[in-house]
């Protein structure tokens, strides 16, 4: 899990397209969009303000904060049924996204069968994934075992990506590579105006 919230805390604003530097047809589509200054909601509270001000929102309902810098959190807490930790990011005074993360499952059944759980749900709450991608590369195959090694190896990729229907926000869902079940909500207006901010300091 630390391994985990580091290389989520760690991951450049500068470099990132929406949920990874190479999903360069989900950067179009984000900038391709019409303009909405709507700010994206995590559990009704919206993805916007200080990272002060939305812990504050998330600990209203049950989280417990665990650690807190200017630029980012993490709470603990339950999650559609499940305790999960979250990671809030962003700048001092502006909150970007809200990261997921649920505990290991028992088996790569288990968690396979969660993330196509968890992408029903996300399909009947947002629509269609804008971007799938649920493959294996040689020589590894679904079934075989070495599952993990394969994530690890970064030839076994399960990820879906989506863009709600008025363009405020956008979730990502994937396993990630020591197999724990990740869902990001980022709000696109916060996302387009520190991307700016970013590239203006270099």
């Amino acid at each position: 899990m630390r391994k985990l919230l580091f290389f989520l805390t760690t991951f450049s604003l500068l470099s990132m397209s929406l949920f990874g530097q190479e999903n360069k047809s989900v950067k179009d589509t984000i900038t391709s969009i019409n303009d909405n200054q709507e700010h994206f909601t995590f559990l009704g509270i919206p993805i916007n303000g200080s990272i002060k001000q939305f812990v504050k929102e998330l600990k209203k309902q049950k989280f417990e904060l665990e650690e807190i810098t200017e630029v980012d959190a993490v709470l603990n807490g339950r999650f559609a049924g499940d305790k999960v930790q979250l990671l809030v990011q962003g700048e001092k005074e502006t909150v970007l996204k809200v990261s997921v993360i649920f505990p290991l499952r028992k088996s790569w059944t288990d968690t396979k069968e969660t993330y196509y759980l968890f992408k029903s749900i996300l399909t009947k709450n947002y629509g269609e994934p804008k971007i799938v991608t649920e493959t294996f590369e040689k020589p590894f195959v679904d079934g075989s075992g070495d599952e993990k090694e394969a994530l690890n190896e970064g030839k076994c990729i399960f990820e879906s990506y989506f863009i709600t229907e008025k363009g405020e926000g956008m979730i990502s869902l994937n396993i990630h590579t020591d197999m724990s079940l990740v869902i990001v909500y980022v709000d696109r207006a916060n996302y387009l105006k520190l991307s700016e901010e970013a590239k203006k300091k270099f």
